[in-house]
């Protein structure tokens, strides 16, 4: 599914690219990029996210039962597996996260109210696992939990 909109407003996309160099500390950062050229060129990316890739499915286990509860006999419980982290990148770069977050309000609000709008159910789905960080967490990119900076490179929407 894509879904594309021609509309965001000038006042916000006349500051994506200074506010992205800005928060990213380097403004001769950005470098033009021959989309001719075989792919495979290095770039630069940072994936800040939060993940929950090994957690335990539970489809087997009882609905009334707290999962925290449940073990299986013989069997270690590794509960550090329910709980979702943050990437190492997001360790990583925390700053900047919260620079891109402040400066990136309007547009992700946009964003929001866009998907909120024009996709109820795939933003409904969304806000279910935004509103289960732990901690109570909440993304500054709600409906996501994760933003993926890709620095001088071209690629296909993915």
């Amino acid at each position: 599914m894509a879904f594309v909109s021609t509309g965001l407003p000038h006042h916000i996309r006349s500051l994506l690219e200074v506010n992205l160099l800005a928060a990213l500390g380097n403004p001769n950062l950005l470098q033009g990029m021959d989309s001719s050229l075989p792919s495979g060129q290095p770039f630069q990316a940072m994936h800040l996210s939060w993940y929950n890739r090994h957690c335990t499915s539970g489809h087997d286990a009882p609905p009334y039962a707290q999962p925290w509860l449940l073990e299986k006999e013989g069997i270690r419980t590794n509960y550090s597996q329910m709980i979702p982290y943050i990437s190492k990148d997001l360790q990583q770069h925390q700053q900047i996260y919260g620079t891109l977050t402040r400066v990136y309000t309007q547009l992700f609000e946009w964003v929001r109210t866009l998907m909120e709008t024009y996709l109820p159910d795939e933003f409904e789905m969304l806000m279910e696992v935004a509103a289960a960080l732990p901690g109570n967490c909440t993304s500054p990119i709600t409906p996501f939990v994760s933003l993926v900076i890709n620095i001088n490179v071209c690629t296909k929407a993915h």
